[in-house]
């Protein structure tokens, strides 16, 4: 016969069931090099369930599960740290978390994890293979370091379906990459991520990208990034790969890429592949007055003949302060329902070639090639530009572009034939508006290329 169990036992049943239950925090204290001069390291023989009793490395931890924490002493040093992480109990609802706690010995420095290795990450998020999505992991307050050029991959690497990841007041610098979210949801199997955030973080002095890679719902805010980058052209602050309802937020990017000279010799924010829904919004691009090959924010193919092709939809590029870089301020190509408005983009010295262009990498033969631009209300300022530069330039490449008030002002010593605007070819009935523009350059401008004057391209119905 079964007997109905009294309501205490279902409520203790239910609580050994519960995640919440079987959370634990595990401490962590070790003092290698770079640690507080009253660091006290931890040891293997403590039970490290308190601060008082810290163990001393991850590698002595028990199997982590959902609701766990790992816990590094602030003022603490870790070398080799690298882990691999695969967690299946880990969610949204229940992470598991990685961040500092302050010791009895007091320190108020972040913890520094260390992954000098060659080929090594240091937060290896995958699951080696088997394509089992998991996630529900967060990274916080902590200074993650690699080993420059050859030593250290990346500080953090998702690959492999990783869900539900917050990185969040980290220091990650000396890595060939800061982060690296591995997406790609056309291959066989699948490596989407979903729900992706990188926030309030400072990322530094890597030597390739400091973001590489792509998500699904994907938060990039409120983060420095500086000092990144040392191949000319190839690599990039912030070097986004297939993105579907992204936003890129709120962050500072300095010192991008630079060369011998110290000028900055790459595209800053970069997007290739398939984007659906992005948002490139109140970001400052702040770098020195050069007449280097730099771009401020750039959507184009990147791939040779990929299947599908590549394609930007739906993409938002608003408010953004763009500040010497060089070339070509925001560039875009085979951009469908792309909105780029609100922006400032200056040079201050010697530089400036296109303002916001078309003229960026040649589509591959699947790509698609883009319609119904809208470029308004953006206020460029050249003080000298280099070339005979174009400042609004489209190719003929889709229809429906609109082009509408934008404020123009190029110094006096940038060359006459400086055109404020190059439609193409375009006719006015090609377009769906160009109007209520203002262009000036001390000395006199010339419109375009096919009109010579405003009064000319009025009468062919451009900005009556």
């Amino acid at each position: 016969m079964n007997f109905p169990l009294p309501a205490l036992a279902l409520a203790a049943i239910a609580a050994c069931a519960s995640p919440d239950a079987l959370a634990t925090d595990y401490y962590l204290s070790d003092c290698q090099a770079g640690a507080a001069a009253s660091c006290v390291a931890g040891s293997p023989t403590n039970d490290g369930l308190s601060a008082a009793r810290p163990k001393r490395l991850a590698s002595q931890l028990p199997p982590l599960q959902g609701d766990d924490r790992v816990l590094y002493a602030r003022g603490g040093a870790w070398i080799d740290a690298g882990m691999g992480i695969y967690i299946p109990t880990a969610s949204a609802n229940h992470p598991v978390t990685w961040q500092d706690y302050i010791p009895p010995w007091g320190s108020s420095a972040k913890p520094i994890l260390i992954e000098s290795r060659s080929g090594r990450y240091l937060f290896n998020i995958s699951d080696g293979g088997i394509k089992a999505a998991d996630g529900g992991y967060v990274v916080s307050n902590l200074d993650l370091r690699g080993g420059g050029k050859g030593g250290g991959e990346a500080a953090i690497f998702l690959y492999y379906a990783v869900n539900d990841v917050v990185m969040e007041n980290l220091d990650i610098s000396g890595f060939n990459v800061g982060v690296y979210a591995a997406h790609n949801p056309d291959v066989s199997g699948g490596w989407e991520n979903y729900r992706v955030t990188l926030r309030n973080s400072h990322i530094h002095g890597n030597v390739s990208f400091g973001w590489l890679g792509g998500a699904e719902t994907l938060l990039i805010e409120n983060n420095s990034f500086d000092h990144n980058g040392t191949r000319i052209m190839f690599d990039h602050d912030v070097y986004l790969s297939t993105v579907t309802n992204g936003i890129v937020r709120g962050n500072s990017m300095s010192y991008s890429v630079l060369n011998a000279s110290g000028q900055c010799s790459g595209s800053v924010i970069v997007a290739h592949g398939a984007v659906k829904g992005l948002t490139i919004a109140n970001n400052k691009i702040l770098q020195q007055a050069s007449v280097a090959q730099c771009y401020g924010i750039e959507l184009s193919g990147g791939y040779d003949a990929t299947l599908p092709g590549e394609y930007f939809h739906d993409v938002l590029i608003s408010s953004n302060t763009i500040v010497n870089v060089g070339y070509v301020g925001i560039g875009l190509r085979g951009c469908t329902r792309c909105v780029v408005e609100d922006n400032q983009l200056v040079w201050t010295g010697g530089g400036g070639s296109q303002g916001i262009s078309m003229y960026v990498n040649n589509p591959g033969s699947n790509d698609e090639l883009g319609t119904a631009l809208t470029i308004r209300s953006n206020s460029i300022f050249m003080q000298d530009a280099s070339g005979s530069p174009g400042i609004i330039r489209l190719l003929n490449e889709g229809t429906g572009h609109t082009i509408t008030s934008n404020l123009i002002y190029m110094g006096s010593s940038t060359a006459p034939s400086a055109l404020c605007f190059d439609p193409s070819t375009y006719t006015i009935a090609q377009l769906k508006a160009f109007d209520n523009n203002l262009c000036f350059r001390a000395g006199g401008a010339s419109y375009s290329s096919a009109f010579a004057t405003l009064q000319a391209a009025t009468q062919a119905g451009f900005d009556v």
